[in-house]
């Protein structure tokens, strides 16, 4: 009761009648709802009570599949019992015909070990000390022992199983002490078989250190002796310089080539790197004395202290002059070959060992056939070996004088093409072709050519380096020479020399003045503009070539993959400083060659009536729909863009057009507000807008898009057009119409109060 509490008057009585009725007719809908389906639930009932009987079969069948799979369980358990037993026993069994066979085999040892020495068949006697040493002392003496204790000596007795210990360990020393000496007594007289007969046997006598190690002093031996034996013509210090290293390198990759197999198969996979470690210590040495003694001619160490004092000191040209570039040139060569071999020497060590490693680990039997090493190696252990090299060190400060050669040669050589530069057209094509100058192409040949030689180095720290030094480059020398140019304007005075004239005279020599100082000012102007534009698009292709070399080359770690792409990103920023540029130099020339042109036609257009009717418009018909002041900017914005079409690349004009798309825009739409409109005028400001908007449009090279630049005007002529006051707020409040919330509100309520058509009552009623 405590809901109908509430009920306190007529009113509420009804509304609760009226909320207990419906809640009537609910559940009458629900009890309609479950008599239909008693049918159902009847045929379900009797469908149940048939399956009733097929129940109890299911459970005793169920009972007596639970015993089966007991008994079954039970069986198992006991086969399984029995086979452990079995497989126990065949353990044991196994395990006393392996005892058996090493009794056999320790007494066959015995007695063929002093034969075999007597004969000097080394090999055959190794063998027999490989087997005895594969054989559990312990376990026969222990064996032996229990047979002695139970009286039966028929096998072998404690006494004599001694005797054979003590004899074979006394052959195992005799027998290593020959081997050595033999092994030495060969390497001295150069007898290359004997070498590597005494080399297969170490492994036999478990003497593998002493065998690798012994092995690589011989092969030092032998690359020491074809390196010192092979003669070196060559014209220069760098060329002999260069064949020495070529010769250490390949002789010891020769050597690990031909030996390698021979390690492999008696020594097993996985023991070529203490053969590499120790002949790299030795390389180490000889290519340390090589590269200083390059690094220690007079010439070189000149050079470079020069080359850092004259880049400490860039803006003195005294100092660069005293430098040649060709010489630089040279010296740069000759260490990235250096570089380059080193490189090659030391991807070729790294592949060779970490193959070896990877063959060990997917052997299955290494251990089975080869006892282990005291020290099995990793493939971390490869790259501790390749960092911490002295040739790696060396190689290292030589990476360091080859990047400051490299940054002086880099700078000297585009401070020379930015001195040479000229116009890189003939002067009959100076008004039909994009005028660019020599030292564009001249500085990116030379910022390829040093790119392709860091990536030639095969360091990624040197191709990292000179990609910076090369971004620096271009960022201030460069940069600073079109900003320059562009700074001193595109001159507005009228001229009475064409292009052609005023390269003429450039190239002549003369001192240009009067017009001709303006041909050369509006030459150099253009020109800087189109080098930048031109410049950009080199960048691109200069950075997707790079890309693509360097992931080629292979050189990149994973962890320096971030950094290059970082450097690489400089690239980009440095572009969009370029355009920057650009666009401030459109900015210029737009305010010296068509800021009068358009002033002008802003001008008329506020001085004209925008109050028409529609005699006015059937007039403008006849021309195509415009007025003549539209036209006559039509016509001279025509003429007057024509030969920057023609001179400017086709990026750059793009450029300028939208450049003169937003000035246009903006001063006619500032002009807005200094005249009125009816529906005529407005539909006459509409069609000219399009006028202009298809004249632009029409000009461009590309298919840029310039109708945003006119979206507010296009908004207002629509608006100008309208019937009424309805069909105006269904337009600014239409959502397909984006354009409205680019114009302000106060704005827009400000021109509309321009339009006549509107009485003071109608403006109350937009709804902005």
């Amino acid at each position: 009761m405590d809901e109908f509490r509430h009920i306190q008057s007529r009113s509420d009585i009804l509304s609760t009648l009226e909320h207990l009725n419906e809640e009537e007719k609910l559940v009458e809908q629900d009890i309609d709802l479950f008599l239909k389906k008693e049918n159902e639930l009847q045929l379900l009932m009797t469908s149940l009570i048939k399956h009733m009987a097929n129940i109890s079969l299911i459970e005793s069948d169920a009972e007596r599949l639970a015993n089966l799979m007991n008994f079954t369980s039970v069986m198992a358990d006991n086969v399984s019992y029995k086979i452990r037993s079995f497989d126990l026993v065949k353990n044991r069994v196994s395990e006393c015909l392996k005892q058996v066979e090493d009794i056999i085999d320790l007494r066959s040892c015995t007695d063929g070990i002093q034969k075999s020495l007597a004969d000097e068949d080394y090999e055959k006697a190794a063998r027999h000390i490989y087997r005895f040493l594969s054989m559990d002392e312990s376990m026969l003496r222990k064996t032996a022992l229990d047979e002695s204790l139970s009286g039966n000596n028929e096998i072998l007795d404690t006494c004599s199983l001694e005797q054979s210990f003590v004899k074979l360990h006394e052959a195992e020393q005799n027998l290593r002490s020959i081997v050595m000496t033999r092994f030495d007594k060969a390497v001295a007289h150069k007898d290359s078989a004997s070498v590597e007969r005494f080399f297969k046997i170490f492994p036999l006598i478990k003497q593998h250190k002493q065998g690798l190690d012994r092995f690589s002093d011989y092969l030092w031996s032998q690359i020491i002796e074809e390196i010192t034996n092979k003669k070196i013509n060559a014209a220069t210090k760098g060329s002999v310089t260069l064949a020495k290293l070529s010769n250490l390198f390949e002789t010891i990759a020769q050597k690990i080539d031909v030996y390698y197999p021979l390690i492999e198969t008696y020594y097993g996979p996985g023991n070529l790197f203490p053969v590499v470690a120790k002949l790299q210590k030795e390389c180490d040495i000889q290519a340390k004395l090589i590269i200083e003694d390059y690094q220690n001619e007079k010439t070189f160490t000149s050079l470079v202290s020069n080359v850092s004092r004259a880049l400490k000191n860039f803006s003195n040209t005294q100092n660069i002059s005293k430098l040649d570039p060709k010489v630089v040139d040279k010296h740069l060569n000759d260490i990235m070959y250096m570089l380059n071999r080193n490189q090659t020497y030391l991807n070729f060590i790294s592949n060779r060992l970490i193959s070896d490693i990877e063959a060990a680990k997917n052997n299955e039997k290494v251990d089975q056939l080869h006892d282990k090493l005291p020290i099995r190696f990793q493939c971390q252990d490869i790259d501790s070996l390749i960092r911490d090299c002295n040739l790696s060190h060396v190689i290292h400060d030589l990476d360091s004088i080859y990047v400051l050669l490299e940054e002086y040669f880099l700078k000297e050589s585009i401070q020379k093409a930015i001195q040479l530069d000229s116009v890189d057209i003939d002067h009959k094509d100076l008004d039909s072709t994009a005028i660019t100058s020599s030292m564009l192409d001249d500085i990116f040949f030379i910022i390829k050519k040093c790119l392709k030689r860091a990536i030639s180095c095969g360091s990624a720290n040197v191709i990292m380096a000179m990609i910076n030094h090369c971004t620096i480059v271009l960022e201030t020398i460069f940069y600073e020479v079109i900003h320059s140019r562009i700074k001193c304007g595109y001159p507005n005075a009228l001229s009475t020399l064409d292009l052609a004239n005023a390269y003429n005279a450039l190239q002549a020599g003369r001192y240009l003045q009067s017009s001709n100082d303006v041909e050369q000012m509006k030459i150099m102007f253009i020109c800087a503009l189109n080098n930048l534009d031109t410049a950009c698009e080199y960048m691109n292709k200069l950075n997707q070539t790079i890309t693509v070399d360097v992931t080629n080359s292979g050189v990149l770690q994973k962890n320096q993959i971030d950094l290059f792409d970082s450097c690489l990103s400089n690239f980009s920023s440095l572009t969009s400083k370029f355009r920057i540029l650009i666009q401030s130099g459109m900015q210029q020339l737009f305010a010296a060659v068509f800021k009068t042109i358009v002033k002008s036609m802003i001008d008329s257009f506020i001085s004209t009536s925008h109050t028409l009717n529609d005699e006015d418009i059937i007039t403008y018909e006849i021309s195509e729909g415009l007025r003549p002041f539209i036209q006559t900017f039509l016509m001279s914005m025509n003429s007057t863009l024509a030969p920057f079409k023609k001179q400017l690349t086709a990026k750059n004009f793009d450029t300028l057009l939208t450049v003169i798309s937003a000035e246009i825009s903006n001063r006619l739409y500032k002009a807005l507000f200094q005249c009125s409109f009816n529906k005529f005028g407005g539909f006459q400001l509409d069609r000219e807008v399009r006028a202009i908007i298809n004249f632009l449009t029409s000009i461009s090279p590309t298919t840029i898009s310039l109708r945003e630049y006119f979206s507010k005007l296009k908004f207002i002529g629509v608006i100008f057009t309208s019937e009424n006051i309805n069909e105006i707020n269904d337009y600014i409040h239409s959502k397909e119409n984006y354009n409205a919330l680019r114009v302000n509100p106060n704005e827009l309520h400000q021109l509309l109060r321009l339009y006549t058509e509107l009485s003071p009552n109608d403006l109350r009623k937009i709804k902005l």
